[in-house]
């Protein structure tokens, strides 16, 4: 092996493998949804010295993430996490998006029936135009790796395992249960089946969110418990207590479960039976758990992230880090496992929060833009008759439209027409083509092209000012993500294991970088379409 490093270091590689020997076995990938750097920050006293999960207290290098674009979605995120690559590689430019006049979900497969329920629509990895690393460990190791994900959601679960794994799991509220696709396999195994009912249905019956105490010190950084502007779903109230058990339609209860802190919870007991029954992580041939925790993003978007709920969900994912940090290392060891936490996008603060103090910050209706552009568009062409409107749907950035049938310079000339008309909106900053960059053009420009894939992406990009959200509905409650600006773009990273240096570090990172790193310590080759690199923390550097 020294010979290796000599070798490597006369070639002027940047990065020195660690020893074989000393390779953990088991990859696990931790993704938070709606996880920001900020949070973590803000939070340290509560932390306690060991840092968030205790991550840092076991010897983690932490980093700030920034996305390069400004789809900052599950979708996309989880996709870029999984594939290591930017969404003009692996596809996922939204959460949902148009080809032609169809609307495509990000993890809609044709071939991905329900197990057991196949009236629901069908889910798997076909949307994906990239393999991910467990993608690429299953076909190095000629289907010996296992590979195990856990979401509860579908296209969280998904876009991150890729096309080849083993058990795929994901909440469905219209079942009330978690359930897995034919893309994944035909049956659960018997451990899995009885925790995708028991868990949620014990959840249903018995949940009730409290928050944990709160030192009057913390108090300060906090609204009162109902703020203008945060929303009421699913029969829950917009102040604590939120209890599953005292709703009395069984629609509500399956609903509001990706709410509650049992459910974060709940896919911790899922993980650490995954390693149990499935082995991860036992035999030679290196394994990859994948975790993502889903409820502080919908408690971010129906209260905002800096709620008295907002801050009580990230308190109990830090317990449940906790939890499944110390579960991993009672089976396989403090050296049998890499972990990697990050999240897949940030949020926009609420916006009545930040008009409180003083700030500047807007709520658009979304529909309204929509209108706004079609009757642009009909000015220049006239009427669209009998073939349906020409603005087809708004899923940020995106703007999608059908100028089909339309010659190029009448065409040109809607779009300019329709880009003055939008950028007249209050709240609206700027309009971009995807393909043309102008003399002129703002330095947002190459942010939010940045979730551009050849049919997939709009004819229009638009960007809001900063700390405006749109909504849709007339529901101008709770808040959003999706734009070029720091808080949705910057989260966490962290990574744990064996050849790890730990500290903060402040060199900034991508999240492409995450699947590079676990691959260079699992020593398993990075996935095809995989642009990051090695972050600085590991291995050692070749002088």
């Amino acid at each position: 092996m020294k010979w290796i490093n000599v070798i490597a270091a006369l070639l002027g590689c940047c990065w020195i493998m660690p020893a074989a020997e000393a390779r953990p076995k088991l990859g696990v990938i931790v993704v938070i949804d709606q996880f920001r750097s900020i949070d973590v920050e803000r939070w340290a006293d509560v932390w306690g010295p060991d840092g968030f999960g205790g991550l840092m207290g076991k010897g983690a290098a932490h980093y700030d993430a920034i996305y390069a674009y400004s789809a900052t979605e599950t979708g996309p995120g989880h996709a870029t996490i999984g594939t290591g690559a930017q969404p003009s590689a692996h596809g996922i430019v939204s959460n949902r998006w148009f080809v032609g006049r169809e609307q495509v979900y990000a993890a809609f497969d044709p071939k991905g029936a329900i197990v057991g329920f196949p009236e629901r629509p069908g889910r798997g990895p076909a949307q994906l135009r990239a393999g991910t690393l467990g993608d690429s460990m299953r076909a190095e190791s000629g289907g010996h790796t296992k590979v195990v994900s856990l979401s509860v959601k579908d296209r969280a679960a998904i876009l991150t395992a890729g096309f080849a794994a083993n058990l795929v799991l994901w909440y469905d509220p219209i079942v009330g249960r978690y359930v897995t696709s034919m893309a994944y396999g035909a049956k659960l195994p018997d451990w899995a089946e009885r925790l995708a009912v028991e868990l949620p249905a014990h959840a249903h019956k018995n949940a009730e969110w409290n928050p944990l105490p709160i030192d009057p010190k913390w108090k300060k950084l906090l609204p009162d418990d109902s703020h203008t502007g945060e929303a009421q779903v699913y029969g829950l109230d917009d102040q604590f207590p939120h209890s599953l058990r005292d709703l009395t339609k069984e629609e509500e209860k399956r609903a509001a479960y990706p709410i509650v802190p049992t459910s974060t919870d709940d896919l911790v007991t899922f993980a650490l039976s995954a390693v149990d029954h499935a082995e991860l992580g036992k035999d030679d041939v290196p394994d990859l758990l994948i975790v993502s925790i889903s409820s502080l993003d919908y408690v971010g978007h129906i209260f905002g992230p800096d709620s008295v709920e907002g801050f009580d969900s990230l308190r109990r994912a830090d317990l449940a880090l906790r939890t499944l940090v110390n579960g991993l290392e009672s089976r396989l060891g403090k050296d049998g496992f890499v972990l990697a936490l990050t999240g897949d996008h940030g949020s926009t603060p609420l916006v009545e929060r930040v008009q409180a103090a003083g700030i500047n910050a807007n709520r658009v209706d979304a529909d309204h833009l929509v209108r706004v552009a079609e009757d642009a568009l009909n000015g220049v062409l006239g009427a669209s008759g009998t073939t349906g409107a020409r603005v087809l749907g708004f899923m940020p950035p995106h703007l999608y439209l059908d100028l089909s049938g339309i010659d190029e310079s009448r065409a040109a000339r809607a779009l300019e027409e329709m880009r003055g008309s939008i950028e007249a909106i209050a709240g609206i900053a700027a309009t971009y083509l995807p393909g043309v960059i102008r003399a002129d053009e703002d330095a947002y420009g190459t942010i939010v092209r940045g979730a551009l894939s050849a049919g997939r992406h709009g004819q229009l990009l638009v960007r809001q000012k900063p700390r405006t959200v749109f909504y849709w509905g007339g529901d101008a409650r709770g808040t959003d993500h999706g734009t070029p600006y720091r808080y949705d773009r910057t989260v966490p990273l962290y990574v744990l294991g064996p050849g790890v240096r730990g500290g903060r570090y402040a060199a900034q990172v991508d999240p492409v970088d995450l699947t590079a790193t676990l691959a260079f310590l699992l020593g398993v080759q990075a996935p095809d379409s995989c642009s990051g690199r090695p972050v600085g923390a590991v291995g050692a550097e070749a002088r």
